[in-house]
């Protein structure tokens, strides 16, 4: 008889929760696997399996979409914005925007603002 514990769905979809509303606060998934009621190799391990990513790498796409709103919603400064997503190095900020993007934050608003003129 196979005794192996189930994977605790639920509290894992609340910490996805978690980060979708709190992405812009500091997030640890020692943190996270702590109210997931599991180890947090486990809990990373059943976060990609659930999701296809890590917890932080959720977390990183959630502060970078929010980027995107507001670069395409407000006047902030590019260095606001990425205060605002949680991003407390405004380099890494442009590394990881650019990576997933292809283009800097500055590009990209322009490009948005030309879209939407047009």
């Amino acid at each position: 008889m196979n005794m192996k514990p189930k994977m605790n769905y639920f509290k894992i979809f609340e910490t996805l929760l978690y980060i979708n509303t709190y992405y812009y606060a500091y997030i640890s998934t020692h943190l996270l696997s702590i109210n997931a009621e599991m180890s947090e190799r486990k809990y990373i391990r059943d976060f990609k399996m659930l999701f296809g990513v890590t917890p932080n790498q959720h977390i990183l796409f959630c502060r970078l979409y929010n980027a995107c709103n507001y670069l395409i919603r407000s006047k902030h400064s590019i260095s606001k914005i990425s205060g605002l997503c949680g991003f407390t190095s405004l380099s890494y900020f442009y590394r990881a925007f650019k990576k997933v993007y292809g283009m800097t934050p500055g590009e990209f608003r322009y490009r948005q603002l030309r879209k939407n003129m047009i």
